[in-house]
């Protein structure tokens, strides 16, 4: 599982329930695995994977005005691949 790259208007928390996700962003990547949480900040472009063999099952809440739609594409930022393990 991978994700377009992307960004909110809103900071992203994340909790991953079962399995691993990785977030990279322009700083570096954020490894997550079960019982642990990352938050990614407001405009930050990111894509978000599964690297691991197994399920991921996480829950994610993005906290944003009403008036702007929760996620857009963000074409302006390629990834470099530090996620793929």
């Amino acid at each position: 599982m991978k994700t377009t790259v992307h960004r909110h208007p809103g900071p992203e928390a994340s909790y991953v329930i079962e399995g691993m996700e990785c977030v990279e962003t322009p700083s570096g990547k954020v490894m997550s695995r079960a019982g642990q949480g990352a938050v990614i900040a407001e405009g930050v472009p990111m894509e978000l994977q599964n690297p691991g063999p197994g399920t991921r099952r996480a829950v994610a809440l993005i906290l944003h005005e009403s008036s702007h739609h929760w996620s857009a594409i963000a074409p302006d930022w390629t990834p470099k691949g530090l996620c793929n393990l």
